[in-house]
Formats: structure tokens, sequence, C-alpha cells
């Protein structure tokens, strides 16, 4: 019921009392410009009646709750109580005013007599309890109605329908259903209009259903059990767009015969153990849903949130957790296709999906109702909406239609909406180029580490596929240029081609761009150190408190083999101990560069340094194992080494250069046949890095 009809009723009772009734009771004297004086006095009335409704309310609430309890046998004499409190609270609300008027204005009112006062006030109260069983006996809909002719400025009830839309978002059947099904073979079966969605309980099935053609005509009247024969034979062919992954189940529902309220209970269908063009869903190790074929094996190794079934070519898929939860679209071999930016997917059917994104226009009208945060639209496969987000629900297309529904007396405003799904885009691009940043920089600190490396090279090919949905031309294009170079170069050293070409791709753009200087720097390592200097130099110059760029620099003065080369390492190391007291990782570079110099005790005293602020840092133990070597302690180097393994990615760069140590140091042991066979298992892993 809306708000202003309500407070409308509650005011007339006391300016009906006021009109004919106080005048023989109060001999009350009216003058003109004082008749606001009475439609005061009706305001407060109707608040006063407001606040005894919302405590009877809660007095119902808790008396209910009371018998659930087990004190059934009190209730009845608490509702009394109760009831009798708030029948003389607005009571004497309506007396206390009436006799300040008495007071306050006495040319207006002559003073009455108080059991007068309370007389009247109590009449108004209970012609105020009276006039709320009208909308009660009229109905929801009547009242609307009546409410909408009366008060043609009030906010109209919502009015939520289904019908079915063609391919250019056009009611091809006007809404007029509670609920609407998919057509087959030329038909659908449709709902009541009282029929409501995703009410629980259990009753029984509506007697008679409604079939239709393409043109909305009733072609046939259907039976439960003839209703059930047909949903029962397009489960598996077209199966309906609910839960379908998580319970097996598709959408149909059953109506209540005596409520006409909807279930949304579902027929079993087994679709999450179905295949759908060769693949199937499951629950994978981490309590996810992966993609495996029909001999059992593993076809996608990614893990997802959900995941629904192959159609047209492509999967939905849900990625993310808490509310960065969103739904994509994958191909078959797990690549995304369309980004995870929508809040709700469906299936390809017919060379379109219904997705759903967020209602920003959070409207209080439908605070009672499923449809309230998500808006329904249809995107193509390159995921663009062909039909914006307007409805408040919709089903996949079938036979060139599809059943959507909106709100009749309120019809949405599509322009709104287009505007307001391109700020969405927007705000989804920025998203996306904020945590392409992110991943950027752990891309450039796996340059270092190991098992980030590992950990990142997992998710190179999605955000790479993430930055070709956001290559448009752009102010920000040199950055996802940048973050492609960062992201390339993590698939070392196979694709420092590709890192190389796109940083001098954003440096083209944009020479100041520190990101784009330090992965050509990177790229350049390798093969031209001098120039690698340059651009680690310019990253340096343009960002002057990222420690990477000192890190990366000083890197490459040791390896560049000048007399003063270790010395310009240790001062970028210096500064970057002086950036990040707290970096193990600083010290144990610094370490490295001491050891290069044979200044093994200044080397050691920066390693313990770093153990002491991370007392498993591999790089650390790495640099301590060096040190036992320069010192002759060939164990106790092993033993540090083994330590770092440990801690390490067996299949990773980092295990690479841990072996070759330990393989060096058995070589000075003397024991070459333990060494040969670690250079050999060397070998292979290097291989695969290089594929």
């Amino acid at each position: 019921m809306e708000v202003l009809p309500l407070g409308l009723i509650l005011a007339i009772a006391p300016l009906i009392m006021a009109a004919f009734a106080f005048p023989a009771i109060f001999k009350l004297k009216f003058i003109k410009h004082k008749v606001w004086l009475v439609l005061l006095y009706s305001l407060i009335s109707a608040a006063a009646a407001t606040a005894a409704i919302v405590c009877g309310a809660m007095v119902l609430y808790a008396s209910v709750w009371m018998a659930i309890g087990g004190g059934a046998a009190g209730v009845t004499t608490f509702i009394g109580i109760s009831g009798t409190v708030l029948f003389i609270v607005p009571t004497a609300v309506n007396a206390w005013v009436l006799a300040s008027y008495g007071k306050i204005c006495p040319n207006c009112f002559e003073p009455a007599p108080k059991s007068s006062i309370i007389l009247a006030s109590a009449a108004v109260v209970l012609l105020q309890g009276a006039l709320m069983l009208v909308p009660i006996a009229m109905g929801p809909v009547a009242f609307s109605k009546l409410t909408e002719t009366v008060l043609p400025f009030a906010p109209k009830a919502p009015r939520i329908l289904f019908g079915y839309i063609d391919k250019t978002g056009k009611f091809a059947i006007k809404p007029a259903y509670g609920e609407a099904e998919k057509f087959h073979n030329g038909r659908a079966i449709v709902w009541p209009e009282n029929a409501q969605t995703d009410f629980v309980g259990e009753f029984a099935a509506i007697d008679e259903y409604e079939q239709i053609d393409k043109t909305g005509k009733v072609v046939a009247r259907l039976s439960e059990k003839e209703h059930d024969k047909i949903r029962t034979a397009f489960k598996y062919d077209n199966p309906e767009d609910y839960f379908e992954s998580i319970d097996g189940s598709s959408s149909f529902g059953v109506l209540g015969r005596a409520v006409g309220w909807q279930q949304f209970r579902g027929i079993p269908s087994n679709i999450s153990e179905k295949f759908f063009e060769g693949l199937a869903t499951k629950q994978g190790s981490h309590y996810g849903r992966q993609y495996f074929d029909k001999n059992g094996r593993l076809a996608i190794a990614q893990e997802f949130h959900d995941a629904l079934r192959f159609s047209e070519g492509l999967a939905a898929v849900q990625v993310g957790s808490g509310i960065d939860q969103r739904w994509g679209y994958i191909d078959k071999t797990g690549k995304f296709v369309i980004q995870p930016t929508y809040a709700s997917a469906s299936p390809f059917h017919e060379g379109l999906a219904c997705v759903g994104s967020w209602n920003d226009q959070h409207d209080n009208r439908y605070s009672n109702l499923d449809c309230d945060n998500l808006r329904f639209g249809y995107i193509n496969k390159k995921g663009k909406f062909v039909i914006p987000p307007i409805f408040m629900h919709a089903y996949s297309f079938s036979e060139g239609l599809a059943a959507a529904r909106i709100d009749v007396n309120n019809p949405p405003d599509v322009k709104k909406i287009e505007t307001n799904l391109l700020k969405q885009e927007e705000s989804d691009k920025r998203r996306q180029e904020k945590d392409l940043a992110s991943h950027s920089t752990l891309c450039v600190q796996s340059w270092r580490d190991g098992t980030a490396w590992a950990e990142t090279a997992g998710h190179a090919s999605g955000w790479l596929d993430m930055i070709a949905s956001l290559k448009e031309p752009s102010a920000n294009s040199d950055k996802l240029f940048a973050y492609e170079a960062a992201i390339y170069s993590i698939c070392y050293p196979a694709k420092l081609a590709e890192a190389e070409k796109s940083a001098l791709r954003a440096l083209a753009i944009n020479k100041s761009n520190a990101l784009a200087h330090g992965v050509l720097g990177h790229c350049l390592s390798l093969k031209r150190q001098p120039q690698a200097i340059v651009e680690f130099s310019q990253a340096i110059h343009l960002e002057p408190q990222n420690i990477e760029w000192y890190a990366n620099r000083g890197l490459c003065y040791e390896d560049s083999n000048n007399t003063d080369s270790n010395d310009k390492a240790i001062a970028d190391y210096a500064k970057m101990i002086s950036l990040a007291p707290q970096s193990a990782w600083a010290y144990g570079s610094r370490a490295h560069a001491y050891l290069a110099k044979n200044k093994t005790n200044e080397a050691i005293e920066d390693i313990n340094k770093a153990l002491k602020i991370e007392p498993n840092n591999n790089f650390s133990l790495k640099q301590l194992a060096d040190a036992q070597t320069h010192l002759g302690h060939f164990d106790e180097a092993l033993k540090q080494l083994a330590l770092a393994e440990k801690n390490t990615n067996q299949d990773s760069p980092d295990m690479v250069e841990l072996l070759d140590m330990r393989a060096a140091i058995l070589e000075y042991q003397g024991k070459k046949a333990e060494a040969q066979k670690l250079r050999k298992k060397i070998a292979e892993m290097c291989k695969r890095f290089n594929k």
C-alpha cells in the first residue's frame, strides 16, 4: 500500500468530524482565515494514528513470536491490553490538540466540556480505524486503481507483468501475465496476473494453465499433468535459466490453487551432470566449478565460483568474491571472450544472452519484490547490449521471442537507462584499468620472485584478454600497452619480444610512462645491458620512490662487468634500503653485490638483517648459501639451499636458479654424477619455460 493514500485516509477522519460533528459538540466559531487550524489538527491526528498503526504492527509481530515460543496462552490478553493502550494514545493526542485550541484560540473555538472532547476524539480514532478497512476490503489492486483515479498525482503502485519481446526489444505480446514460459513448437504456457515469483510454500498446482500462440491468443487450456509432461519433455534440449548449475533444476514452478502464488521449486533435470557441447560442470578441488569432458578429463584448468553449461560455443562463468562477484563468458579454451562485468548471466540462445546489471536507481516501490536490485537486457557475442537492461526479469530467447517483465504502471525510462549503462561501462573500464595496474605491479615483482612468477603467470592469459577488451582509442591507451608489456614479460622468456613491442608502443604515445621504460629495460637486460640501464634510469627519474627500478638497474650493473659496476649496484641497493628499510629483499640484493666484490663479512651482515625481517625469505637464504660457498662451507650452503627449495615453487625460474647453485656446489665437492643429474633436470625445466 502506498504511503500517500494511507496518510490521506487517516487525515480524512478528523476532517469529517471537524466539518459535521464538531460544530454540534464544541459550538465551534469557524472563521474562514482560521480553517488552517482544522487542517493542522487533521495532520496531527493522522500522524498519531500512523504511529499507532506502526506500534500495532510491532505488537502483532511480538505476539506471533510469543505464540511460536510457547506463550500462546497469554497472547490474547497481551493483544487486548496493547490494543487498549494503542486506542487510548491517539485518542489522548486528539483530545490534547482540541483542548489546546480552546485555550490558544478562544475566538475560534469555544471551550467545551472534557467529556465532549474525549468523546469526539474517540470517535475520530474509531472512524480512522473504520476507514482503514476500506483498502483491505477492496484489495490492493482495486485500491491502487481507485487511488490513481481520485489522486492522479499519487505514485502508481507497481504492476509487474510478463510479456514476450522480439529481438528489437519491443513487446510482440503485451505484458499481461504473472509468469511466462518459453515457446516450444509455436506455443508457450503462461500464468495468471496474480502469480508472484519466489514465494516459498507447499501449495497444490492450479487446475488449469493457458497455452498461447505467438499472437498471444489462447489456443489450449492444460491440466497440471499435461503441463508437467511438456516441461519434462523440454528440460534438457532447452532448459530454463535459473539455478541450473547449482541444484540441477530448471526454473519451472507451480502455483497455489487457492492463493495464486508461484513457487520456484523447479523440476529435477540433473543439468549439472549433463554434457552440453561435449562438456559438463563439476565441483572442483576448491569448491568452485570446473569443466570436464566425457572421459572425465579436466577440459579447462581454471576453477570458477560458478559455471553454466556451454551453449553456442560459450559458457557463462562467475569469478571474484563477495560484492565483486561478476559473470562473463569463456570459450572452450577457458579464454574470456566477454569480460566478467555482469551481475547475472544465462546461456546464449539464438545469438543473444540475457544478463543482469545492478539497478543503481533504487526505487522503494519495489522493495518487497524480487526484481528490486537487477535489471535485465540482452547482449551479443561481443558483449554489447543489443537490448538495454530495462526489464525486471527476463528469460532466454526461444523461437524468436523471449519472456520479459516490466512494471506496466511505471514503464522504464529507456534513455535514462541507456545513459546509466554508458556510465556503468565507463565505471567497469576504470575498475578494470585499476585492476590491471595492480596486476602489472605483481608482474614486475615476479621478475625477482619465483613464487610470484608462477602465481602470476597462471593469470596472464585472462589479464591479456581483459586488456584486449579495453583496447579502444582512449587517453589511457599508453597505460594499457604498458600493462600489456608487463604481463607479457612474466611469460619469460618466450614472450619478451611481445613485451618489448608493447612497451615501445606505449612510449610512442607517452614518453613519460615509467612502467613502459621499466619493462623495456627488463627486456633489454638479457641482450643490451647499457641500453637497459638507460631505460631503468629513466624509470627511476619518473618514479624515484619505486624500489623495483633500483633493484633491476642494480642487477644490470652487476651483470655488466664494468670495473665500478658493483659499486653502482651497491649504491642502488642502498637507496632501496633507505626507501624500504623493512625490505628483506633489499638487504639480500646488496648482499649479493657485496659477495661479487668478495666482501663476505658485509654480505653476511646484510643477510642476517634480511633473515631477521623475514626468517624464511628465499632470496636471503640463497645469498647465505652463496656466502657459505665463498667461505668453503659447502654442507652448510646446501642446508640453506634446501630451506629455500622447500619454500619455492617446484616449477618456476627461481627453482632453476636454486638447482643450478646446488649443482655448482656438488661439483665443488666432486660429486659430478649428482651434479650432472641436476643439470639434466634443469635443462628440461628450461625447455618448458621457453615454450
